[in-house]
C-alpha cells in the first residue's frame, strides 16, 4: 500500500509520549490519551474506555499538555480536530484525528509554527538520543 501521507509524521516511544484531551464540543466529558504519533496534519492517540459519544467523523478539540518524562515538555497547544478512526488495538482504542482549520489565518498558521517546531525539536532530540 503507498504511503499518502503529506506531512513527516513522528512516531513516540512509550517513555516518550505526551498526554492528550480530547473535548467534545457542548460536552463536559474530557477523555484523556497518549500521544503515539504526530503531524502537521493530525495525529494518533491511544485511548482507555472512551465514551461512546466519541465516534468516527465527529468534531472535537484536542489539547496537547506534554509530559512530565526524562526529556521534559512543556506545551498547551490546543487542535480543533476530527475523529477519522476508532479502532481496537489491545487493551486500548486506537483514535486517529485529522487537524480542522479555524476560522483565523493567523491562528492557522501560529498552530503550523508551534508543531513545525515542536516536531523539529523531537526529531533533533531522537537523533542525538
Amino acid at each position: 500500500m503507498e504511503n499518502q501521507r503529506q506531512n513527516y509524521r513522528h512516531h513516540f516511544e512509550p517513555e516518550e509520549t505526551l498526554r492528550v484531551e480530547l473535548q467534545l464540543p457542548g460536552k463536559r466529558i474530557v477523555v484523556s490519551g497518549e500521544l503515539l504519533d504526530l503531524s502537521l496534519g493530525g495525529m494518533k492517540l491511544s485511548l482507555l474506555n472512551p465514551p461512546a459519544e466519541l465516534q468516527s467523523g465527529k468534531s472535537v478539540t484536542a489539547r496537547l499538555v506534554g509530559r512530565d518524562a526524562a526529556h521534559p515538555v512543556a506545551l498547551d497547544l490546543v487542535l480543533p480536530s476530527r475523529v477519522v478512526y476508532l479502532r481496537p488495538h489491545e487493551a486500548t482504542i486506537h483514535c486517529g484525528l485529522r487537524f480542522l482549520p479555524t476560522a483565523s489565518a493567523n491562528a492557522n498558521e501560529a498552530i503550523e509554527r508551534a508543531l513545525s517546531r515542536f516536531l523539529l525539536s523531537e526529531q533533533r532530540r531522537k537523533r542525538s538520543v
